[in-house]
């Protein structure tokens, strides 16, 4: 069995974060859930929070935020007690964009390549170029949408 990154979208409006639900819709849903979907990839999950990589994470382990939604938090609250999930945290598209993704970095949930040095680009290629271009399209300002995660089986 493997772990998942599970995860919420948050949009900022003028004077709080309000719900994006991406996942609803089955049919004729404005969102692309495909491309929303992350795929599995543990050296992507290292680099996003996971911390088992030679490299500070882009947002380890922050749990969940002050000021999350009340749905995101009914969410969690569902699921926080399962031991297959852990690690909450969140991640701006801002921060998702700055991020140094040329920094090279040791270390792997693979024992084969956990030795090797690779690029975060390489480790992050099916997010960066699947998903992370149509989040984009999601929020117009990269500090006005959050993701709010957790992995977990």
């Amino acid at each position: 069995m493997g772990m998942d990154l599970l995860c919420e979208f948050e949009r900022w409006t003028e004077d709080r974060w309000v719900y994006l639900p991406v996942w609803e819709s089955e049919s004729g849903a404005p969102y692309d859930t495909d491309a929303l979907s992350i795929s599995r990839n543990y050296d992507f999950f290292g680099l996003l929070g996971r911390d088992y990589l030679s490299v500070a994470p882009i947002a380890l382990q922050r749990g969940l935020p002050d000021d999350v939604t009340a749905e995101v938090r009914r969410i969690w609250e569902r699921v926080k007690d399962d031991p297959a999930i852990s690690n909450p945290s969140w991640v701006t598209l801002d921060e998702l964009i700055n991020y140094d993704w040329n920094i090279n970095f040791r270390g792997s949930m693979h024992a084969v390549l956990a030795e090797e040095e690779r690029s975060a680009k390489e480790a992050a290629s099916d997010f960066l170029t699947r998903n992370l271009p149509y989040i984009r399209t999601l929020e117009e300002n990269p500090r006005h949408l959050r993701i709010v995660f957790w992995f977990g089986c």
